[in-house]
C-alpha cells in the first residue's frame, strides 16, 4: 500500500509540471484541456529526467526517483498560480476562455469546466471511466496457476513491456540495450517503462506498476480525447458521440457471432462462450480492430503519444489561427519528446501536420516564419535522439515499402470491399460528412482535411516490417474520422422529425460499436484469460534475482513470454521472432548459431564466447523448442538454479 501511495504521488508530482507549462504559455485552452494534455507532458518530461540521471548513473536509483519527484514537485509549488485558484470561484473568464467553452456562456473558471459536459457525455464519460477501472482492476492479476492477463493482447504485449521495466529495475539496463537481443540498442519508445520503473523502485510490484499508471493515463486520455472534440466540434453531445464511437468503434466483425449464433441457434450460449474469435476474425479478413483493445491498452506508448499528439495539433490549430510564433515553438519543443515516448505518433505526426500547415496558409510571410520554428525545433530535438536510440541504424524504417493496397493481398479481398467491411458505414458517413457544408467551423473542417491524406499515404506505403503496423498511422485518420461522423449523426439525429429516422440513427452507431461492445464484454466476463507466467516461472525470475549478477546473459527459448527477459530483468540471447522481425532485426545467424548451442555442436564453446553467455536455461519452451540432451547438459555444466520445471546452468 505505501508503494501504491508513493507511486501515485510520484506521477502527481512528475505531473504537474506540464500543467503549469501549458498555463503560463497561453490562457486559450480550456481547464479541461491544461490539465488532460498537461498531465502527459509533464510525466513526459519528468520521465526524460529520470531516464537522463540513471544513464549517467548507469542504474536506476531511489536516489535519483525521490530527486526527480521532489524537484519537480517543488517546481509546481513554486510556480503554480495559486492566485488563479480563486479564479475557480470568483473570477470573470477572459474572453478567449470563454469563447472556446462549450456554452461561452460560464463566468468563472469553475463553470467554465463545468459547463464542458453536458447530460449526454456525462454519461458516456461516466460509463468509460467506470469501464476503465473495472478493465484494469482485472486485466492482469496473480491467481492459483501464476500472473494471469484478463486480454489476449496483454497476454501478447505486456510481456515486452514487463521485460523492460524490470530490466531498468533489476538489470541496471543503462545506458537502454535490448535484453531481447543482447549487445543491440533498444530501438524503441520505453519512456512509459521508465515512469513505471520508477514506481517499482517506490515498493510496487512490476505488474501493479503498469496497471496502476495505465489507468491513471487511460483516464486522461479519455477526457483529453473528449477535449480535443470538444474544441473543434463546439458541441457537447457531438464531442461525446465521438469519443465512444473512436473507443468503441470496430469492424463489421461481429457479423461473425451473429452469424454462429444463426447457426447454431443458441444466443446466449454463444455469448456466455466465445462472444468474439480474434483468429476467426483475421481469417475472414477483419483486420481493423477495435483501436482501445488493439492499441491504446496494450501498446503502452499511447499513453503518452496519444496526449501529446492532441496538445500539439492543438497547439498548431491555434497558432495558424491568431498567427502567434508562441504556439509553433511550444509545439515544437512538445513534438521533439517524440522519439522516447511514442515513435507511432512521431511518424503519424509527420503524415498530418504537412498538410495542417497547407490547408491554413494565408500569409506566406507570417506562414514561413511561423511554421520554420516548428520544424526545425521539432527535427533539431528528435533527430539526435532517433540516431541515438537506433544506434545509428536505419531498423525497422529499412522495411519501407510500397504496397499498394495495403493489406488485400493477405485477405484477397478488392480494395474497397477490404474497408468496407472493415469500417462498414463509417465509410459512407465519412464520404457526406466531408462534402456536408456547414457542418463544422471553417477552420476545424480544414484541419480534419488534414488528417485524411494519411489514410491514402498509408494504402500506399507500409511503413514498418509488419505491414498491420499501419494500422498505427491508420489510428489517428480514425480519429479525425470520427468526428466528423459523430457531428453529422448528431445533426441529422437533432434534425430528424419522424421516430423511424431516429431509430435508423441508432441502429447506425450500434453497428459501428458492436464489435467493440462485445470485445468489451469478453474481458469483462474473463473470457479472454491467458496465463502469462506460471507460478514455477515467477520463481525461477525471483531466483534468478538473487543470484545471478545484473548484467548476466542468458541463452533461452524464443517464447516471448519467458521468464528470464519478463520478470528476472536479465538480457537474453534472442528472444521471440515477431519482435524482432517487426524492430527489422535480421536474427537468422543468432537463431542457427542458438539452436547449435542446444544441439551442444562441436563449436558450442565457441558460440558461448561469442554471444558472451553466462547461463543457459532448459525449461518447457527449451524442450519443445531444441529438445535438448539435458543429461549431457549436467555432465559438462553446474547446474545453479533447480525448480519444478527449470533448470539453469552456468556456462562461463
Amino acid at each position: 500500500m505505501v508503494g501504491v501511495f508513493g507511486s501515485a504521488l510520484l506521477l502527481l508530482a512528475l505531473s504537474l509540471p506540464g500543467v503549469i507549462i501549458i498555463r503560463r504559455v497561453t490562457s486559450e485552452l480550456t481547464a479541461l484541456e491544461e490539465w488532460t494534455y498537461g498531465l502527459p507532458l509533464g510525466a513526459v518530461i519528468g520521465s526524460l529526467a529520470i531516464l537522463l540521471l540513471a544513464v549517467l548513473a548507469a542504474k536506476l536509483s531511489l536516489l535519483i526517483v525521490l530527486l526527480v519527484g521532489a524537484v519537480s514537485l517543488g517546481l509546481a509549488i513554486g510556480f503554480w498560480p495559486w492566485q488563479d485558484i480563486l479564479a475557480w470561484f470568483r473570477e470573470p473568464q477572459s474572453p478567449a476562455a470563454q469563447a472556446n467553452s462549450a456554452s461561452g456562456e460560464s463566468t468563472t473558471l469553475f463553470r467554465q469546466l463545468l459547463a464542458s459536459f453536458g447530460p449526454l457525455s456525462l454519461v458516456i464519460l461516466a460509463a468509460f471511466s467506470l469501464r476503465w477501472l473495472l478493465l484494469w482492476l482485472t486485466v492482469l492479476r496473480y491467481g492459483p496457476t501464476g500472473l494471469v492477463a484478463n486480454q489476449v493482447n496483454i497476454w501478447g504485449d505486456w510481456s515486452l513491456h514487463l521485460g523492460d521495466v524490470t530490466a531498468f529495475v533489476y538489470g541496471d539496463n543503462f545506458p537502454p540495450q535490448n535484453t531481447r537481443y543482447n549487445g543491440t540498442p533498444l530501438a524503441y519508445h520505453y519512456l512509459t517503462s521508465i515512469t513505471s520503473a520508477a514506481m517499482v523502485k517506490l515498493g510496487m510490484d512490476p505488474a501493479g506498476a503498469l496497471v496502476l499508471h495505465s489507468l491513471v493515463f487511460s483516464l486522461i486520455i479519455l477526457f483529453g480525447l473528449y477535449a480535443f472534440c470538444l474544441r473543434l466540434t463546439n458541441n457537447r453531445d457531438s464531442a461525446g458521440v465521438a469519443t465512444a464511437l473512436f473507443l468503441l468503434g470496430g469492424s463489421l466483425g461481429w457479423l461473425l457471432t451473429a452469424s454462429k449464433i444463426n447457426s447454431t441457434h443458441q444466443f446466449w450460449q454463444t455469448l456466455r462462450q466465445e462472444p468474439w474469435n480474434l483468429a476467426d476474425q483475421e481469417r475472414a479478413g477483419f483486420i481493423w480492430q477495435n483501436t482501445f483493445f488493439a492499441l491504446i491498452e496494450p501498446q503502452r506508448g499511447y499513453l503518452y503519444g496519444l496526449p501529446l499528439f492532441l496538445l500539439v495539433i492543438t497547439l498548431l490549430y491555434l497558432g495558424s489561427q491568431n498567427h502567434q510564433r508562441k504556439y509553433f515553438i511550444l509545439a515544437g519543443l512538445i513534438a521533439g519528446t517524440l522519439p522516447f515516448a511514442h515513435t507511432s505518433t512521431l511518424v503519424a505526426l509527420a503524415l498530418i501536420v504537412p498538410f495542417i500547415a497547407l490547408l491554413f496558409l494565408t500569409n506566406l510571410r507570417i506562414w514561413v516564419r511561423n511554421w520554420t520554428w516548428f520544424f526545425a525545433l521539432w527535427i533539431v530535438l528528435a533527430v539526435p535522439q532517433l540516431y541515438l536510440q537506433q544506434g545509428g541504424q536505419r531498423g525497422e524504417t529499412s522495411a519501407i515499402r510500397w504496397q499498394i493496397g495495403w493489406l488485400i493481398t493477405s485477405t484477397h479481398d478488392s480494395w474497397p470491399w477490404l474497408w468496407l467491411k472493415n469500417l462498414g458505414w463509417f465509410c459512407p458517413l465519412l464520404l457526406l460528412a466531408l462534402v456536408t457544408r456547414k457542418l463544422l467551423s471553417r477552420p476545424a473542417t480544414r484541419l480534419l482535411w488534414a488528417f485524411m491524406p494519411t489514410f491514402v499515404i498509408c494504402n500506399l506505403i507500409v511503413f514498418r516490417p509488419w505491414d498491420w503496423d499501419n494500422t498505427k498511422f491508420f489510428f489517428y485518420w480514425f480519429l479525425g474520422t470520427v468526428i466528423l461522423v459523430a457531428t453529422l449523426l448528431v445533426k441529422l439525429w437533432q434534425e430528424q422529425q419522424l421516430l423511424a429516422g431516429k431509430v435508423i440513427l441508432g441502429l447506425l452507431v450500434g453497428s459501428m460499436t458492436l464489435s467493440g461492445l462485445l470485445v468489451n464484454y469478453q474481458q469483462l466476463a474473463g473470457l479472454d484469460s491467458n496465463v502469462l507466467l506460471t507460478n514455477d516461472e515467477l520463481r525461477v525470475a525471483e531466483l534468478v534475482r538473487e543470484q545471478t549478477p545484473p548484467h548476466a546473459v542468458f541463452a533461452v527459448s524464443f517464447q516471448h513470454n519467458h521468464p528470464i527477459s519478463v520478470m528476472a530483468g536479465r538480457s537474453v540471447v534472442m528472444s521471440y521472432q515477431g519482435w524482432l522481425f517487426a524492430f527489422g532485426i535480421n536474427y537468422a545467424e543468432r537463431e542457427r548459431d542458438l539452436r547449435a548451442i542446444y544441439a551442444l555442436a562441436p563449436n558450442t564453446s565457441a558460440l558461448l564466447d561469442k554471444y558472451a553467455i553466462d547461463y543457459l536455461v532448459i525449461g518447457p519452451g527449451e524442450q519443445r523448442e531444441f529438445k535438448p540432451d539435458i543429461a549431457a547438459f549436467r555432465s559438462r555444466y553446474p547446474a545453479v538454479i533447480t525448480t519444478d520445471t527449470y533448470t539453469i546452468f552456468q556456462v562461463r
